[in-house]
């Protein structure tokens, strides 16, 4: 009997860890939808290079980055836009449960994109600054899960949430 609970424990656990990197990579989604979209508009015009030194050249402000972001990488945010809507699309085909995790994944890239502008605009290589956008952005979604755990919970007292 104790081997069924600690088997039951570690399948706990291995579910909860794959539910975890789901929602990890849920979250990267759209910022991979964005590096699409900045690839596009770098190779079609030097889009991502322009931006990057008109927004180190007029110094690193939000409406500096706005601005240049909207004027020279468009299709990086269509991508990122898709990505979203992926992201949102896909959550009613997987369940109450997998609904809040979407929702988490894209709250966490929400909170994660201000941060993502300022690393691109910083002169940090490519590799390391996704790395470093997605750990913000898995970080932030793990972080809200609980919290729409709790508002579900508070909202339909009746329905046991997970």
């Amino acid at each position: 009997m104790h081997t069924n609970t600690v088997e039951s424990h570690f399948r706990a656990d291995a579910q909860g860890m794959l539910r975890f990197s789901k929602i990890v990579v849920l979250s990267m989604l759209p910022m991979a939808g964005a590096l699409l979209g900045a690839s596009w508009d770098e190779h079609q015009r030097s889009g991502y290079s322009v931006w990057r030194s008109a927004c180190r050249a007029s110094g690193l402000s939000l409406s500096s980055v706005i601005t240049f972001t909207l004027e020279l990488l468009p299709s990086a945010i269509i991508g990122s836009l898709i990505g979203s809507l992926v992201v949102l699309a896909t959550a009613p085909c997987r369940g109450r449960d997998r609904v809040r995790d979407s929702l988490a994944a894209h709250a966490g890239c929400v909170l994660a994109m201000p941060a993502a502008l300022v690393l691109c605009a910083l002169a940090w290589p490519l590799p390391l600054m996704l790395a470093v956008e997605s750990i913000v952005a898995g970080t932030a979604a793990l972080l809200i899960l609980p919290l729409l755990r709790t508002w579900q919970r508070r909202a339909a007292p009746g329905i046991a949430a997970r």
